[in-house]
């Protein structure tokens, strides 16, 4: 597993402007509203930024989540049920899976499916 820090924001690009400088992390390109940014010595966590349409911040939601990437999405969704957390929704597109849950205290997270 693995451990990525989802941000959800209004201008992706300029938060990438800013964190890039900020950390000393690196640019790792762009696909459709995702923009990411990673340690180049591999020690940091990788850094999503999520832009979002203006006006649509979920209320309440945290802005920052954390994302576990795993082999087997189900059998880590069933052991964090387990634990107590709750499931909220799967999103599949093409070869992506992620299944959104909140801790125990309704904090928002995501499970997704390990690549490469």
């Amino acid at each position: 597993m693995h451990i990525e820090i989802a941000i959800d924001c209004d201008d992706a690009d300029r938060m990438v402007e800013f964190w890039t400088a900020a950390l000393g992390y690196e640019s790792r390109g762009a696909f459709e509203q995702y923009r990411a940014i990673t340690d180049p010595t591999g020690e940091g966590p990788k850094i999503l930024f999520q832009q979002l349409p203006s006006g649509e911040r979920t209320p309440g939601k945290n802005s920052i989540h954390l994302d576990m990437h795993v082999a087997d999405v189900a059998a880590e969704v069933a052991r964090l049920i387990a634990l107590g957390a709750s499931q909220l929704h799967t999103i599949e597109v093409e070869d992506s899976l992620w299944v959104t849950m909140t801790d125990i205290e309704g904090n928002q997270f995501c499970v997704c499916r390990l690549h490469g």
